[in-house]
């Protein structure tokens, strides 16, 4: 991740959730992606 400290990473990431949690559209399409994700091995 370059020079993004792990407690940036955290902060961003919580931030990020309360976004979701708020928006029902964004979450929508998250949860879109995220199952589209489960296809694809790795």
């Amino acid at each position: 991740m370059g020079d993004v400290s792990y407690s940036a990473v955290a902060k961003i990431y919580q931030r990020f959730r309360k976004k979701i949690e708020k928006d029902t559209g964004l979450r929508r399409r998250i949860n879109k992606i995220e199952a589209n994700m489960s296809f694809v091995k790795g």
